[in-house]
């Protein structure tokens, strides 16, 4: 394990001595700022706790979701700024697999 995480923090550019958290940061952000413009569905753990939509942009640590639907009918298709850290779980879509319908 301490191999491939020096590997995965030389290869973000943050140096061996990079801790674990910037290290889960610097990835979770790569693949949220590689994925703008696909459907994402993601929990969290604080409220509201779902959301279904688009990546619309990522900035840093931060991403812009255009949501096509979340726990809370009101905020449906609303953009929301959501803080990664707060991700508990996420599924991108790609291609392959989709995110279903699930208000049916």
């Amino acid at each position: 394990m301490h191999k491939e995480y020096k590997k995965y923090a030389k290869q973000l550019g943050l140096g061996e001595s990079a801790d674990i958290t910037a290290v889960r940061n610097a990835v979770v952000s790569r693949v949220f700022q590689e994925s703008i413009g696909k459907r994402v569905i993601l929990l969290q753990e604080s409220f509201p706790f779902l959301f279904v939509g688009e990546i619309f942009a990522v900035e840093a640590d931060f991403m812009l979701l255009k949501t096509e639907f979340t726990n809370i009918a009101e905020f449906d298709g609303e953009l929301f700024r959501i803080h990664l850290d707060t991700v508990h779980v996420f599924f991108i879509e790609d291609g392959k697999h989709c995110i279903p319908d699930i208000r049916t």
